[in-house]
């Protein structure tokens, strides 16, 4: 099998964790949509943003969340700060849902 560019290991397992943490969040609101999420991520992480949404929007296509527009925010680390613990920095600011009548 040949890849035309390297696959996003990092970036997936975060997809993942945030898919997961949306679906939970949502679980109550049967019949909605998340039409948009916003997503802040500090440098420490070394996250992608381009390949973030990609595998956000490849994991969620068959979910609440399939569509949805995904904003992500980087922020700069303040200076002399230490790096966080594993994931302290991604924060899933805002899930915008599109509540469906019936």
């Amino acid at each position: 099998m040949h890849w035309e560019y390297p696959i996003p290991m990092h970036e997936l397992s975060f997809a993942q964790q945030i898919l997961e943490t949306i679906l939970r969040e949502t679980a109550g609101f049967a019949g909605a949509r998340v039409t948009r999420i916003k997503l802040r991520t500090d440098e420490f992480l070394a996250l992608e943003p381009a390949s973030l949404r990609f595998c956000l929007e490849s994991i969620s296509q068959d979910t609440i969340m399939g569509g949805a527009e995904i904003e992500i925010e980087e922020v700069a680390a303040p200076a002399g700060s230490e790096r966080p613990l594993f994931g302290a920095g991604l924060i899933i600011e805002e899930i915008e849902l599109d509540e469906q009548d019936g």
